[in-house]
């Protein structure tokens, strides 16, 4: 035979014993959802922190831990040569480097870049240096090149275009901007904390700018001269 009332005195002793263990009883009520609601509280706000940290913003830390073991280089692409109608160059590309200097861009030929690298000079990149095989006589034809302004950046025609590049400033260098503009590369290097280079992980290679043909001769251009 079941004995209900041990059963049930048990029980009212347990419960006793859990409002005096838990402070649940009128006095005591609310301390307790005091408590309970500063606890949940917490919970709440670390639970939605981790969720911003992890979830909304994990790509974008992910990313900056990326950024700061690799190191992208740019291949600068080389701009179309431009010949005259019997395809004699009038302009080419020959190697050269160039250094970013407060954000001033300046070219060096290999001579010049030899003696920066002597000095200790670090930071330069591999660049083509425009050669004008006939300036003399054609300058105001051709034009010249110059590094982009931050005025110029405000046109549409530049929009793919950063303070560093270089662009034509007059002449054919300029009318013919869009098709003698390469498209620049890139390589991406692991690098170690001190910023020394790992292995390379990656390149996209530079595509190289169109070559155009003028109506010029050169050659008579000279007898006139």
């Amino acid at each position: 035979m079941v004995k209900t009332g041990e059963i049930f005195a048990e029980h009212i002793i347990t419960d006793v014993y859990a409002k005096k263990q838990w402070g649940l009883n009128g006095k005591n009520k609310p301390r307790t959802y005091f408590l309970i609601l500063f606890f949940s509280a917490i919970f709440v706000i670390l639970f939605l922190r981790i969720f911003y940290l992890q979830i909304i913003k994990g790509q974008y830390y992910s990313e900056l831990s990326d950024n700061n073991r690799t190191k992208t280089v740019i291949i600068h692409a080389p701009r179309g040569i431009i010949f005259d109608r019997n395809n004699i160059p009038l302009v080419f590309n020959i190697p050269g480097f160039r250094e970013n200097v407060n954000g001033k861009i300046i070219l060096l030929n290999q001579e010049q870049a030899l003696t920066q690298i002597a000095k200790g000079k670090k930071g330069l990149e591999i660049d083509s240096l425009r050669k004008y095989e006939y300036k003399d006589k054609t300058a105001h034809v051709l034009g010249y090149l110059g590094q982009i302004s931050e005025e110029e950046l405000k046109n549409p025609q530049f929009k793919d275009y950063t303070l560093s590049d270089l662009i034509g400033k007059d002449g054919i260098e300029k009318s013919y901007e869009e098709r003698l503009r390469g498209v620049d590369g890139k390589q991406l290097f692991e690098i170690d904390a001190g910023g020394g280079i790992i292995r390379k992980l990656g390149q996209d290679d530079p595509v190289s700018g169109q070559n155009i043909t003028l109506t010029l001769d050169i050659k008579l251009q000279e007898k006139v001269y």
